[in-house]
């Protein structure tokens, strides 16, 4: 269970990490555009597109911090099992 959680996370993370990306080549685009603007029309850029990517990005980092709080308490509830249970194995031992 930990495991797929930390796979979901990884693949969250990936998936935000190309969302960087292309809106850094957007942004790159646009500077591109502006400098060029003097001496050639050039095509507005999509605020649309630009706006579904920041709304996608704000999507996966709100579901990566929700991962990753599951995560942690996920952890936090195996850890108290596993305690309890060593606490078991010890008492079982020591009769």
């Amino acid at each position: 269970m930990l495991a797929e959680i930390r796979g979901m996370a990884r693949d969250n993370k990936d998936q935000i990490e190309g969302v960087r990306r292309e809106m850094a080549v957007m942004a790159r685009q646009s500077n591109k555009h502006t400098v060029i603007k003097s001496t050639t029309p050039v095509p507005e850029l999509d605020t649309e597109a630009l706006n579904t990517l920041r709304g996608d990005l704000f999507e996966l980092q709100n579901e990566q911090e929700k991962v990753a709080h599951d995560s942690k308490r996920r952890q936090a509830e195996l850890l108290d099992d596993l305690s309890r249970k060593q606490v078991d194995v010890n008492l079982f031992f020591s009769l």
